[in-house]
């Protein structure tokens, strides 16, 4: 699931965060989500990871205070090293300035597609 949250405060990008709170409240067997902020090329490597960190622990917060419990997720930001999009267009940097959810665990069990340290086995 891929969600554009540039602004989260933008009632768009809240009624998105609310839709995955909701989904996660009507199923208990996700025991652990992934949140994984990204960024474009624009900035240099640091300042893209920094972005992406405070863009994936913003969503996290955000499903904390719509009632998640705070042990079912976890906030990992990978900067630009994940582009969808090509970064030399406006367009494809907006595609690549995004936050991802992935199931980690199901039923406290490892998702099959998961590492251990949180990325998706190809």
């Amino acid at each position: 699931m891929v969600l554009d949250l540039k602004i989260l405060d933008e009632s768009a990008g809240r009624q998105s965060v609310r839709q995955v709170a909701v989904f996660l409240g009507q199923h208990r067997e996700v025991t652990k989500l992934l949140i994984q902020g990204h960024t474009n090329s624009k900035a240099n490597d640091a300042a893209s990871l920094a972005l992406s960190s405070r863009r994936a622990i913003a969503v996290r917060t955000q499903l904390i205070e719509m009632g998640v419990e705070g042990e079912r997720l976890v906030a990992i930001a990978f900067g630009r090293l994940k582009p969808i999009a090509d970064n030399a267009t406006a367009a494809g940097r907006a595609l690549n300035d995004r936050v991802e959810f992935q199931f980690a665990e199901v039923n406290g069990r490892p998702s099959a597609n998961v590492r251990s340290d949180g990325l998706l086995v190809p």
